[in-house]
């Protein structure tokens, strides 16, 4: 699958996917694309059986905002996907 917004990185040994919001020039603002392809992409993850964790990151000169990604998490997330924990302190 290809995205646009986002780039997608599996570490099978270690199981773990890693979602990096690539976004830089509007500081990985979220909009209806980086939802969608987040949704997809989660989903993907759920059902692999090679990841066991995910890690959303903004990459290495800018962060994902928090207080957006936990906002998601603690409404969306929860009821869309069947997710064991959202790694954010709530």
């Amino acid at each position: 699958m290809s995205y646009t917004t986002i780039i997608v990185d599996k570490k099978t040994e270690e199981k773990l996917g890693i979602i990096t919001l690539n976004r830089p020039e509007v500081r990985n603002a979220i909009n209806q694309t980086v939802r969608e392809e987040l949704g997809r992409v989660i989903a993907d993850m759920e059902t692999d059986v090679n990841v066991r964790a995910i890690i959303i990151t903004g990459g290495p000169k800018v962060s994902p905002p928090a207080p957006i990604l936990r906002l998601w998490c603690k409404t969306r997330l929860w009821k869309c996907f069947p997710i064991r924990s959202c790694g954010i302190s709530h």
